[in-house]
């Protein structure tokens, strides 16, 4: 979905106000869908399901236009704006941290108590965890996983996110058709590893969660970007710390 499709669909009273759909009554529910050609449905849960359906699962304009939902892209100058289809801040670190919450419910009682302590001394005793904190106990999980872990298929499950994390955050002079080829690879190899290792009778976490966006943006277009630009490039984790000075204040 564009970025002005994703505007038009949730211009709207409730959005401009900053209100999400699960606190809307029923009344305004109908007016929502009415509002957009729809008039069916008629308990709430079903108004729910419709405008749920209709929304795509948006709840929120754009940023660039929350302050005037109504305008158009082009009337801001960001009619040619590109949405990233993979941010290795958010796409690397999240899945990082739902491969290590799934992680230990696949292994032998042993070594999951093994792997469990690895994790615990990485991030356990951190009440803010940032990416940089999954990636950090991802690699001295996987450093120590030759000694705690006797499955091959396993270690590689983490061997190659640590890879692909690498080239996700090199620099340009690192871009080459090689790392590309790379990438290409290891992508595509990890996510036949989590569904060798996992599967889809997942203990912790959901199937929709693991597999979700930050799953499909690795092994989908993590590879096909790279080609483009490098994932250093994209990489805003430092202008999103000032975010950490802002709710220390508030």
């Amino acid at each position: 979905m564009a970025l002005n499709e994703n505007g038009e669909i949730v211009r709207s009273e409730f959005v401009v106000e900053g209100r999400k759909q699960s606190l809307l009554k029923k009344d305004e529910l109908i007016r929502e869908l009415n509002a957009r050609g729809i008039y069916e449905g008629e308990s709430k849960k079903e108004l729910e399901k419709l405008l749920r359906k209709e929304l795509h699962g948006v709840q929120r304009v754009p940023a660039l236009l929350y302050n005037n939902p109504t305008a158009t892209l082009e009337s801001i100058n960001c009619d040619k704006y590109e949405i990233l289809s993979f941010e290795p801040l958010h796409d690397i670190g999240k899945h990082i941290e739902n491969v290590l919450a799934e992680f230990p419910f696949h292994l032998p009682e042993k070594e999951a108590a093994a792997v469990k302590e690895v994790i615990n001394c990485s991030i356990g005793g951190k009440d803010t965890k940032r990416t940089f904190d999954y990636r950090c106990a991802l690699i001295i999980l996987a450093k120590h996983s030759s000694k705690i872990v006797t499955s091959n298929i396993v270690q590689q499950l983490l061997t190659t996110l640590v890879e692909i994390q690498r080239i996700a955050y090199s620099s340009e002079s690192e871009r080459t058709p090689k790392s590309v080829l790379r990438l290409h690879n290891m992508t595509w190899h990890h996510g036949i590893l989590c569904r060798e290792v996992f599967g889809f009778k997942l203990k912790e976490l959901t199937t929709r969660k693991l597999y979700g966006n930050y799953y499909h943006n690795i092994t989908s277009h993590a590879a096909m970007q790279h080609r483009l630009i490098n994932g250093k490039a994209c990489n805003v984790e430092e202008q999103e710390r000032i975010f950490n000075t802002i709710t220390n204040i508030t």
